[in-house]
């Protein structure tokens, strides 16, 4: 009983520490943006079209609000393909209606929001390319 309890101690600290390491690599390493969304909205029609346009240097604006329904419009600014994708880098969540395709340059994607919340949104292509995006 004494050799139980003397290994009880250091076996809950590794698992402890498992359950901590495990949920930050899901987490995306403690990545602070929050990327919550709301159950889909059905739109009959598109409010309003967002245009963001990815360059060499980026997406522009760095920080999208939009609304529900609202039409977000990606254009490829740049001399490559690129690919959208919502959440971290390898981690994507899915958003319903955006298509994860690569776009060639001058081409463009859209996407009706139907969920509200906070995400990441990125080039799957070159994730240094990202920007935040806010659905009211």
């Amino acid at each position: 009983m004494r050799a139980i309890k003397q290994y009880a101690w250091p076996a809950y600290l590794t698992l402890l520490f498992a359950v901590a390491s495990a949920t930050f690599v899901v987490e995306g390493f403690g990545h602070t943006h929050a990327e919550h969304a709301s159950a889909p909205t059905t739109c009959h029609a598109a409010r309003a079209t967002v245009a963001i346009h990815v360059t060499q240097s980026g997406f522009q604006p760095e920080v999208i609000s939009a609304k529900m329904c609202d039409k977000l419009v990606f254009k490829n600014d740049t001399q490559g393909l690129i690919e959208i994708a919502f959440g971290q880098h390898d981690h994507h969540l899915h958003y319903p209606g955006l298509r994860s395709e690569p776009l060639k340059p001058g081409t463009e994607s859209s996407v009706v929001l139907v969920n509200s919340g906070e995400y990441l949104v990125h080039d799957h292509l070159n994730d240094d390319r990202h920007a935040d995006l806010r659905v009211e």
